[in-house]
């Protein structure tokens, strides 16, 4: 649904402006950072999900006070990333996420209490959330899926897992 927005025939020819853009992410956050509290950013580009942003490193380095992120038709890189100590709550919804991008994220999101993954596709995701609160899952389920959230009070999973997939949770 996302991806079935069309683009009208007078304006095919211009130039592909991404709204993650590196240049363009980077400009205002630069001036709206020391304010932003909740983003939210949807790409109905068609392809948008085949292409790598760095939005997340972007968003890292320029707005510390984020609070909550919810990133829509995506790639997810998370190389780069800085400490977001204010983020409490991250949505990732039809996404790509290449082998490693969610390892690890506790370190650059220490205080992350809410994760909500819808339809996020890739190989391997490992998530290791110490306090984790409420997580909620919504997907074909990826090749490896290992989560630990020792903390996990309120879950949610909706999984379609193949025959070949792996799921390990703890909590």
């Amino acid at each position: 649904m996302l991806q079935s927005k069309e683009v009208p025939d007078n304006e095919r020819s211009r130039t592909d402006f991404w709204m993650r853009d590196p240049c363009f992410v980077s400009g205002w956050s630069r001036h709206l950072g020391a304010k932003l509290q909740h983003f939210c950013m949807v790409d109905y580009g068609k392809q948008a999900v085949l292409r790598k942003s760095s939005i997340l490193q972007i968003l890292s380095q320029n707005c510390k006070l984020l609070k909550t992120v919810d990133l829509l038709n995506m790639y997810i890189d998370t190389s780069g990333c800085e400490t977001m100590s204010s983020l409490v709550s991250m949505t990732l919804h039809c996404v790509e996420v290449p082998g490693g991008a969610l390892d690890y994220m506790n370190t650059f999101m220490p205080k992350l209490q809410t994760m909500v993954l819808y339809g996020a596709v890739g190989e391997k995701v490992f998530i290791n959330f110490p306090k984790l609160k409420k997580l909620q899952l919504k997907m074909k389920c990826l090749r490896d899926l290992e989560i630990v959230a020792l903390r996990l009070k309120s879950y949610s999973f909706n999984l379609e897992v193949p025959e070949q997939s792996k799921v390990h949770i703890r909590y």
